[in-house]
């Protein structure tokens, strides 16, 4: 999950957003959108945006970094060879040289 968007954004406080869902069930609430100001605007646009379009960014967002736009291995449809401890190891698919 490092290697994705959401993996490498700032989290909220655990303590604070369970101190606020704490809270929350405290008082009766059913519902609550814990932590930054940031999250609760993303789930306030969340409630208005198509559920395709809610997909397709989280998709994106989750993706790992070397299946992103740009990279060979998703213009060539090919795996790299992977290196390993300093040896090189082919994959299954990949027509270069190993």
């Amino acid at each position: 999950m490092d290697e994705t968007k959401i993996g490498r954004e700032k989290k909220d406080d655990p303590a604070v957003v369970a101190r606020q869902g704490f809270d929350a069930l405290m008082k009766g609430d059913d519902h609550v959108v814990a932590g930054s100001f940031k999250n609760n605007v993303l789930a306030a646009v969340a409630q208005v945006m198509p559920d395709q379009m809610k997909a397709g960014q989280e998709a994106k967002n989750a993706k790992p970094d070397r299946l992103q736009e740009g990279n060979a291995e998703v213009r060539t449809g090919r795996s790299a060879p992977l290196q390993v401890a300093g040896c090189v190891v082919g994959l299954k698919g990949y027509g270069g040289p190993v």
